[in-house]
């Protein structure tokens, strides 16, 4: 790394420790991180559910090591990288490295086999030789939708921010959906260089892609004014061709410019530390040779009673009582329709196995059981699937309501600033990331309120198999109006958390620009010549 840009940011981060400017200080731990990491690009690899991340990544590797699936799998970020032998690790919430076999990968990051990564699993590592011709490149699996943020929040905000290059992975199925440029324009805050990978490629015919890829250009040049790279994948056709294809203009490249990628990242985010940084020094410059008196005087206009701190908390709270109020009856009315469906599709099934079992009343009993939980999970999984959109939109207005509020605080925070210093102050941004959903849990009761399976020697099944039948049918009405309330709860809980965690998230960034505002504005002794000395230094350096 330039030691020359070491020792500018480090000037940067000392002037932010002296002057007490929190609302910057994660953006420093970000940098040093990248720095200290230098010997890795990370090559995270992000889109929706179902995809193909995972079928991507296994194909550069060469070898299936990550699980893929008809429903969503990933359940854990999971990183990779050369290595002289297998070794895969894990890192756990506690902190502690365990390492694992390669084969039992898929017992830690595979959603079916760790539901809500009851494992608590926050990364898992691998090293194979396959990867020594990417080195120095550190590939990212993450599990679908706004991925990385599933199970560690604070953790994967961090992560995220330490993006060495997004690839934005896109099913033509569905191309450029509003998530799509949402990911796009989160990505876009934390890197300087982005791919839209279009998957699934097969579904279509070389024409049809060609449309697609103009309409995707196009689209995000009208919204975002900037043109990225557009690459292209299939798992069932042509497989090696877009493999090589994605090594010889992605990889190779970013292998020979490593240096030069890794310096253009750090900087990236330096420059943008930089601004901010400038703006509070112009505001501390305006404020060093006051008394307390005037600094108090000016403190009480910039932060008025609108931006006092008890009220924009009780505001937020008034919003998340609002929202979550609303959560159970819009999932409720986004779920129950399919219940119908669901029930009748069930049973058409049902007919058609229940004819296949051989065995007494105890065995029949226990393969209804089990083909009950499967089908009907199945079944839930599909209907998150067809209402995925209208579930994560819930989450999203809500994200856009805090944003809103948030950008209002920005607003009359910089108005109060420009009227009382004349000073444009550049806020740092608040990016709050969404959660994605998880495979809901299936709870089947027992079949029979009493036990009778357990006197199975008493039903000869040759005259009373029909019997049964009829009865285990009439029991999937109850078991599916029952898991349809039980997956509502579900989500309501997952959504109000996420919800949740929007507000906290916003109202940590609230408090900190707050207390470095108050900070900047508290007298000390005149240092109006050093802070000419730091705007001026700075200036020198940061690009427009």
């Amino acid at each position: 790394m330039d030691l020359a840009l070491i020792n500018y940011f480090q000037k940067i981060k000392n002037i932010i420790d002296e002057e007490q400017l929190e609302a910057l200080q994660q953006q420093t731990v970000v940098i040093e991180r990248l720095i200290n990491r230098y010997r890795h690009i990370d090559l995270v690899v992000v889109g929706q559910f179902k995809a193909g991340k995972s079928s991507f990544i296994n194909a550069l590797v060469g070898r299936d090591i990550l699980p893929v699936g008809v429903i969503p799998v990933t359940s854990v970020i999971t990183r990779l990288r050369a290595g002289e032998r297998d070794k895969a690790f894990i890192y756990d919430e506690n902190d502690r490295i365990i390492e694992i076999s390669i084969d039992s990968i898929d017992n830690y990051i595979n959603e079916i086999k760790n539901p809500k990564n009851k494992k608590g699993v926050k990364f898992v590592d691998i090293e194979i030789p396959e990867l020594n011709k990417y080195k120095g490149i550190q590939i990212i699996d993450t599990p679908g939708v706004g991925s990385i943020w599933k199970h560690n929040t604070e953790t994967a905000e961090n992560y995220f921010a330490e993006i060495g290059m997004g690839i934005i992975a896109i099913s033509v199925e569905r191309p450029l959906s509003e998530s799509d440029m949402d990911l796009i324009n989160d990505v876009a805050k934390h890197c300087p260089e982005i791919i839209i990978l279009l998957t699934k490629c097969d579904l279509y015919t070389p024409k049809q892609i060609t449309e697609i890829t103009q309409y995707i250009e196009d689209f995000i040049k009208k919204n975002l004014n900037i043109k990225y790279k557009i690459e292209y994948f299939s798992s069932k056709t042509n497989k090696d061709y877009y493999k090589n294809l994605f090594e010889t203009q992605i990889l190779i490249p970013l292998i020979k410019n490593f240096d030069s990628f890794s310096k253009t990242l750090v900087e990236y985010k330096i420059n943008s530390l930089s601004k901010s940084c400038l703006s509070y020094l112009e505001i501390a410059l305006q404020t060093s040779t006051n008394n307390d008196i005037e600094n108090e005087r000016l403190k009480n206009s910039i932060i008025d009673e609108r931006l006092n701190y008890k009220y924009l908390y009780k505001q937020l709270l008034l919003i998340y009582e609002s929202q979550i109020s609303k959560t159970r009856e819009n999932v409720y009315q986004l779920l129950s329709k399919h219940q119908k469906q669901i029930i009748e599709l069930l049973k058409n099934k049902f007919r058609i196995d229940y004819n296949q079992w051989k065995g007494n009343l105890y065995r029949l009993t226990r393969f209804y059981e089990s083909w009950l939980e499967l089908e009907l999970s199945k079944a839930l999984v599909s209907i998150i699937d067809q209402e995925f959109n209208d579930l994560e939109n819930i989450i999203k207005e809500s994200r856009e309501h805090y944003k809103y509020f948030c950008k209002s605080f920005q607003d009359k925070m910089s108005q109060n600033i420009e009227k009382q210093l004349g000073i444009k102050i550049n806020m740092s941004e608040l990016d709050i990331p969404l959660q994605p959903f998880r495979k809901p849990d299936v709870s089947i009761s027992s079949t029979f309120d009493i036990k009778i399976d357990l006197l199975w020697f008493l039903f000869p099944m040759v005259l009373l198999k029909k019997f049964f039948g009829w009865y285990f049918e009439k029991k999937i009405n109850y078991e599916v109006e029952k898991n349809v309330y039980r997956l509502t709860s579900d989500l309501c809980y997952i959504i109000n958390k996420a919800i949740e965690n929007i507000r906290d998230q916003t109202n940590k960034y609230i408090s900190g620009e707050l207390a470095t505002i108050e900070k900047i504005l508290i007298n000390r002794k005149s240092k109006s010549a050093e802070y000419i000395d730091m705007i001026n230094f700075i200036k020198k350096k940061i690009n427009p």
